[in-house]
């Protein structure tokens, strides 16, 4: 057979290189592509794609641009490798695929691994045309499904047409779908056709439950799991370390929907009663969840009730209290949690003090935790002077809680001062409580000096509060300058907090 002229001048061709190395071996083969003519094989890095498929791809671009100037093809054995070679060819690759099908159909050997490379890298347009040609040469095993798992691009697609067109061949095995969970890509609408076409043969094991879970964005995570449920619910293992790793990982909405669809099998423990009550965005939500669903099973202990306490408001700890009454026990912990309740802090605390008066002790921690509450302190301590008047001692802590209280400071020495006037006291631990406050700082060291001037002592220690505050310092260094210039001592310690940062440029 003659070598046509401009196939030897191709050969020469730099961007040709690859024609010219094989035209000894394949000299049928060698094509007359213009420079850019050979931009499919220049596209084609060494060491991925083999010198028959290079030439396979350039006998493409020839067919389309030089009118078929290329004999020679009925020789061209079409193998596994040119296969995955064209796989690889991400911009060329379809087309070389669907011509290797269309011009040489007969002399492809149909192999488990050709239809394996298949289903893994081409879409379902690829896969029906050799299905369409080569349907009884086409074997679906194992391995070929979990290729079409594994695809990237066209999983879902690609194993819809496999169980429309060969349903009895495919096998749903544990390996079938880890492979599927291991597809970042379109694992999700993998995974979706699984279930919705074969949920019968779909295998549930732990490993499965872990993989759905850790693997797939929450989103994911929550379809494939509501699908799991809703048609395969008792298979699905619910076990304490699962549902751990449904709440970590999802929150309200994985423990929800364990509860709605596999309540009664969902293990209740201490340590994720406990999770869930620290739960800042929704355990009010999830806990009342918990006490409506299970509240047989919530093991109450003291800690659970001081966090519910301390974080929630009066609906759960009344919800305890309906369902589970003779298992709460008021601790004092628990009251000083309720008095430190920055939300619900004198809902929690009039609940406690109407349904169990006789159990609730007002400690001097209670007190101090109601001073100390910058979201309800006043609120909190004017109930306790109010219904637990004689009970309530006001000790120096309590004051100084109270003067350093960032958000209700003020109002709650002025409650104590208008309440209980002779019992507070105004320590040099108060004043330095007062010079620290970042944010009411000034409005409290003057109430200070308004009301009990001459029992406000301008220590050392308060001077450096009022240096160290990076807020509301300067306001009342000033206060107290302009009140008690004589008793502020200002000492080389001091200056370090009062001197401004020096730019390093600036001082050269």
């Amino acid at each position: 057979m003659g070598l046509c002229p401009q196939w030897m001048h191709c050969a020469k061709s730099q961007a040709c290189q690859t024609a010219a190395q094989v035209a000894g071996q394949y000299p049928q083969w060698t094509h007359c592509a213009k420079s850019q003519g050979c931009s499919a094989s220049r596209e084609v890095r060494s060491g991925h794609i083999t010198t028959a498929a290079k030439l396979i791809l350039s006998l493409h671009v020839v067919a389309q641009k030089s009118n078929g100037c290329v004999t020679g093809t009925q020789d061209v054995r079409i193998t596994a490798n040119i296969i995955k070679a064209a796989a690889r060819n991400r911009q060329r690759g379809k087309e070389v695929m669907m011509l290797l099908l269309d011009r040489r159909s007969a002399d492809v050997r149909i192999t488990e691994q050709i239809v394996r490379v298949n289903a893994k890298e081409f879409s379902d347009e690829e896969m029906t045309r050799l299905l369409n040609r080569h349907g009884a040469d086409v074997q679906i095993t194992a391995d070929v499904v979990r290729a079409a798992v594994r695809n990237d691009e066209s999983g879902a697609e690609v194993m819809r047409l496999l169980l429309d067109r060969r349903d009895a061949d495919v096998q749903i095995t544990a390996d079938v779908v880890k492979a599927a969970a291991e597809n970042l890509r379109s694992g999700t609408e993998v995974m979706t056709v699984l279930l919705n076409r074969r949920s019968a043969d779909f295998p549930i094991t732990e490993e499965i439950v872990r993989l759905i879970a850790k693997e797939f964005g929450k989103e994911g995570m929550m379809l494939l799991m509501t699908l799991l449920l809703d048609q395969r619910s008792t298979d699905v293992p619910i076990k304490e370390e699962i549902v751990i790793l449904i709440r970590k990982e999802f929150g309200k909405e994985g423990i929800k929907l364990s509860l709605d669809r596999r309540s009664i099998d969902v293990p209740i423990t201490a340590d994720m009663v406990m999770a869930v009550a620290e739960n800042s965005e929704s355990g009010k939500e999830l806990m009342t969840l918990l006490l409506n669903q299970r509240i047989a099973d919530v093991p109450i202990t003291e800690e659970i009730v001081r966090l519910i306490a301390k974080k929630f408001g009066k609906e759960v700890m009344m919800l305890l209290l309906d369902r589970r009454s003779i298992d709460v026990q008021i601790t004092a912990e628990v009251v000083t949690a309720a008095a430190g309740n920055s939300g619900s802090g004198k809902e929690v605390m009039m609940l406690l003090l109407d349904r169990r008066s006789a159990d609730v002790q007002i400690t001097t921690d209670v007190v101090t935790a109601a001073a100390g509450n910058i979201g309800s302190g006043t609120e909190v301590m004017t109930l306790l002077l109010d219904r637990c008047g004689a009970d309530v001692q006001i000790t120096a802590d309590v004051v100084a809680a109270a003067a350093g209280n960032s958000k209700s400071g003020k109002e709650v020495v002025m409650l104590l001062l208008n309440r209980r006037g002779a019992d507070v006291q105004i320590t040099a631990d108060v004043v330095t409580a007062a010079a620290g406050n970042r944010v009411r700082g000034e409005e409290v060291m003057r109430l200070l000096l308004d009301r009990r001037g001459t029992d406000v002592q301008i220590t050392t220690d308060v001077v450096m509060a009022a240096a160290r505050n990076d807020r509301s310092g300067e306001e009342v260094m000033t206060l107290s300058l302009d009140r008690r210039d004589a008793d502020v001592l200002i000492t080389h310690t001091h200056t370090i907090y009062l001197r401004p940062a020096v730019n390093p440029i600036g001082q050269l």
